[in-house]
């Protein structure tokens, strides 16, 4: 039984978790005479390290996300430091990105809740969960000013870390909201995708928060191109997998009378 749970342990940076303990066989008062005997160390709440593992940085994530007791991932400065992005040294407390509703409260432990993190913004990192270059890159864009941003990002394209059309998708699927401000992420990408459009006007992106706000799953794609009858449009929002489509007039959004005529028209 031991042999079992050392072997996982190696995989996880020395840590075992209480469910894990009972999936290997342990009862809850033999995990407590390991524990009383110093061959378990707990280091947060069901969370154990095996006697003889030295503490690492790898540790402390990893230790945070098991912790959190739900669908939790390292993110935002964290999981910048732990992609090793230029610039971002690693934080005093640990972020982690919550799905849903609720936000443990763990000592050290920032909580950011999300209600979009699908699997293409999740990743691994020295086998830790964590988002995605792309979507660490996004959720700190906001971190330095654009100049420095700008640096950090081509650094990371140069390591091959972020792929641009991954940034793009990402981009349009969280749109900024709150301390993640559009702007600066947009003349990033202007610099570097030619011919980019950052996708629609600010009241469009305000659809999209109410849309995930009232849990309509999947959320649609925005500036969707579509051909027919041997035309191609851009639609505002699309679910493709069912071809529902929906324009969005703003009114204000646009300036010109003949680009909404053109919208109502399409």
């Amino acid at each position: 039984m031991w042999d079992d749970v050392d072997r996982q342990a190696r995989r996880q940076h020395g840590l075992i978790t209480r469910g894990q303990l009972l999936e290997a066989g342990f009862s809850e008062a033999a995990i407590r005479w390991s524990e009383a005997e110093g061959r378990l160390k707990r280091v947060r709440s069901a969370v154990y390290c095996m006697a003889g593992v030295p503490p690492s940085q790898e540790q402390a994530w990893l230790a945070a996300v098991f912790a959190a007791r739900g669908d939790a991932v390292l993110s935002h400065a964290s999981a910048a430091a732990a992609w090793r992005f230029r610039r971002f040294e690693i934080p005093e407390a640990i972020d982690l990105l919550i799905v849903g509703e609720g936000r443990p409260r763990l000592p050290g432990v920032v909580a950011h809740r999300t209600l979009l993190l699908p699997e293409t913004h999740r990743s691994r990192v020295r086998r830790i969960p964590v988002t995605s270059a792309e979507r660490t890159f996004v959720d700190v864009c906001g971190a330095f000013d654009v100049r420095t941003m700008g640096r950090v990002l081509d650094d990371a394209l140069r390591r091959k870390l972020v792929q641009l059309p991954r940034l793009v998708k990402t981009v349009r699927e969280v749109p900024a909201s709150g301390r993640r401000k559009s702007g600066p992420m947009v003349r990033l990408l202007r610099d570097r995708v030619p011919g980019y459009d950052p996708g629609g006007s600010a009241a469009e992106l305000d659809v999209m928060r109410v849309l995930r706000a009232a849990g309509i799953s999947p959320l649609p794609v925005q500036q969707y191109r579509i051909r027919v009858d041997g035309r191609t449009y851009r639609v505002d929002y699309c679910w493709p997998a069912t071809r529902h489509v929906i324009e969005f007039d703003g009114g204000g959004g646009h300036s010109v009378e003949s680009a909404r005529h053109r919208r109502r028209t399409r």
